[in-house]
């Protein structure tokens, strides 16, 4: 195809001697270049046309990962076909080579001389500049919103957007590289403790923090951190019951650890954080350290008024003992069973042992018990030799005014931190002060939602209570007490003046039980009034009418004169790294919905051949004592089988013939029969 200057307007600017032609090649080399990508684009349309003229010889060609020198001008992507990168060179006679892949090149000097139009390569993804310095620049706001951008999706963006592939190597490089830039590093988070434990005091007075470190080495190294903030700690003492569960959790991040949790519970049944530590590891001497501060922080004179729901966590028992000696301690019923379950399993026994944890009696707990007992001596004998004061209703006391069996408020809390977990030291508190921060403006302003005077999950209770109210007819004896029967025979005695119930139901949680509702709907009292004041609109309101201040850049931090500490030494652990916890046989599901595998519960085995248990038949010592089997012929084994297909044909309904006569076999055996009793006569 031949293109004369008039079509593109190319004015000759070199005729005037060389001194001009050197002040105006800048000028020359830009109008080319502007006048070639006009050419490429009307070449892209008539793509179907093609028009070659033999020029000059060809220059030599220049690949795509070539790098241009300083005679030679790189011209933007997108105006050739199969998007491949234009450089145009310059030579000494004036003639600009347009090289755009191993086969494609136009070639022109004023005019279009040369043009091979024909593509031998595609589109290459091996792209040596996408390195993870560059890609960890390029996402780095992606990262910011989501660090957990998968592998896969991050290398399809860098595939549209950059043209190139991405090792599993280069995406972790860079995921680290753009993770320090948003984070800091190690080294600086660890620096910045004491800023930020003076930051924290200074913006939220009444808060303790405490960081301990140790010295052996001759350096202050991180050790322990304590924070219980003074919103939490006011609102506990305002409002929430006396009852604080403690648990840990693993901290996933470079350098592992426990992360320790006092959490209560609000007027709707709610957990409401208190204080939370990180420690080394979760022992004795950590909880013991942990509870000696929130002892201090919740004023706690009388160990007897203060409540405690754990998971038996490693030293907390002997902790509890000793800070809080004489206090009530309850155990999660769910971790209790799971220990139960590996030495006695079946779901009789489970529901045996949830009926007897349930029970507010102590003649229904003594019950269930016997009913255990009859059911399996060993599993009784297991059961009771737990303390029922720690695991079952029937002994709980009802002054924390909550009959909970299960650890879930600490389970939530750190179902809620779950993302923080696998932060730096400094991202993790501040990850876990701001949802704090959050969620008490969030639940102060959810009160403007209620639609009565009572949290709304109390009001579900009591609403279920006065459906089952229908089946109790009370009797006034006078003085606010009543006698209530049951249609299915039972009868208990309800005080109104004093809010109990012989069933108990109504003093261990301060929500009126159906026997007492029965009572208030003979007597025109609403049940509402009768509800504890700790499920009240106005003690919620005090709960939680405390708020966290924010904290300013770190930048703006004052600076201590203490000596930085250093992190922790790493340790490294045998086997692969654990980012989730070890599931147990009944569990389904992990946070966040993703199934699992569940675990197979293996049963004792028992050998068919000595009768013994622990191993079978392939691994028994007397399997060579045995004779050996003898085989069966072939042909026996064939006739087996067609007697077996033929008692199907006939409980079907299809008549089975015989191979050799085409007749049923039902006559031709009535035939024998009768040939048989001839022969005999």
């Amino acid at each position: 195809m031949c293109v004369s200057e008039e079509d593109y307007g190319i004015q000759d600017e070199f005729e005037n001697g060389e001194e001009q032609t050197k002040k105006n090649d800048s000028v020359r080399v830009e109008k080319f270049t502007a006048n070639v990508e006009n050419f490429l684009e009307i070449l892209v349309e008539e793509e179907g046309k093609k028009e070659v003229d033999e020029g000059e010889d060809e220059d030599e060609l220049i690949d795509s990962d070539y790098e241009p020198s300083d005679d030679e001008i790189v011209v933007d992507k997108g105006k050739s076909p199969n998007n491949v990168t234009q450089k145009i060179k310059k030579t000494d006679k004036d003639i600009m080579s347009l090289i755009l892949s191993v086969t494609w090149r136009i070639q022109c000097s004023r005019l279009v001389k040369t043009l091979n139009n024909t593509h031998t390569c595609g589109r290459v993804f091996k792209n040596k500049n996408v390195t993870a310095k560059w890609l960890a620049e390029k996402f780095e706001k992606k990262w910011k919103t989501d660090p957990y951008w998968s592998r896969a999706s991050f290398a399809q963006e860098v595939r549209d957007t950059t043209v190139g592939d991405v090792s599993l190597s280069i995406y972790y490089r860079a995921r680290k590289l753009a993770l320090k830039k948003i984070y800091g590093s190690l080294k600086e988070q660890y620096s910045l403790l004491w800023d930020y434990c003076e930051e924290l005091k200074t913006s939220n007075p009444g808060t303790t923090v405490f960081m301990q470190c140790n010295s052996e080495k001759g350096y202050p190294e991180f050790e322990r951190l304590y924070v219980c903030l003074a919103a939490c700690k006011l609102g506990f003492l305002a409002g929430c019951r006396p009852l604080v569960g403690l648990d840990g959790c693993h901290i996933k991040g470079h350098h592992q650890g426990q992360l320790l949790a006092a959490v209560g519970i609000d007027g709707n049944n709610s957990f409401f954080p208190v204080a939370y530590a990180v420690v080394e590891s979760e022992n004795k001497d950590s909880w013991n350290w942990f509870l000696g501060f929130l002892k201090d922080d919740l004023n706690i004179q009388d160990n007897s008024r203060i409540f405690w729901m754990s998971d038996k966590q490693k030293g907390l028992i002997e902790a509890i003992k000793i800070c809080f000696e004489g206090s009530a301690h309850r155990f999660c019923v769910r971790h209790l069973y799971n220990h139960f379950k590996k030495e006695f399993k079946g779901l009789v026994l489970k529901q045996v042992v949830w009926r007897a944890a349930r029970a507010t009696t102590i003649h229904r707990f003594e019950a269930e018990m016997e009913k255990l007992k009859g059911l399996n001596v060993d599993a009784y004998k297991w059961l009771d030799a737990k303390d029922p004061k720690t695991w079952t209703r029937s002994h709980f006391q009802p002054n924390p005014i909550c009959d909970m069996l299960l650890n879930n408020m600490c389970e939530s809390f750190n179902s809620a931190i779950l993302e923080a977990r696998d932060k730096p030291i400094l991202t993790l508190l501040e990850t876990i002060r701001r949802y704090i921060m959050v969620r008490l403006v969030m639940k102060k302003e959810s009160i403007s939602k209620w639609n009565h005077d009572i949290a709304p999950r109390i009001f579900k209770i009591l609403e279920n209570n006065k459906s089952h109210a229908l089946q109790c007819i009370p009797e006034y004896c006078g003085d606010g007490k009543f006698e209530v029967r049951c249609y299915f025979g039972d009868r208990y005695c309800v005080d109104l003046n004093t809010k109990t119930c012989s069933c108990r139901r109504w003093q261990l949680t301060g929500i009126p039980c159906s026997h007492g509702i029965s009572c208030m709907e003979d007597r025109d009292i609403n049940p509402e009034l009768l509800v504890h004041e700790c499920y009240n609109k106005t003690t919620y309101l005090k709960i939680y009418g405390y708020v966290v201040n924010p904290l300013n850049d770190p930048e703006a931090w004052r600076k201590t004169s203490l000596d930085p500490p250093r992190a922790p030494p790493f340790r490294t652990l045998p086997g692969r790294p654990k980012k989730l916890r070890t599931m147990e046989p009944g569990e389904v599901e992990v946070p966040g919905g993703r199934t699992v595998k569940m675990r197979r519960v293996q049963e004792v085995k028992t050998c068919s051949i000595c009768g013994k248990q622990n191993h079978n038949k392939k691994g028994c010592p007397k399997r060579e004592q045995q004779p050996p089997i003898e085989s069966k012929s072939i042909t026996t084994i064939k006739k087996k089988k067609e007697n077996k297909k033929d008692k199907m044909r006939r409980d079907i309904g299809i008549k089975v013939l015989d191979k050799h006569t085409g007749t049923s076999k039902e006559k031709r055996e009535g035939n024998e029969k009768e040939k048989n009793k001839e022969n005999v006569i």
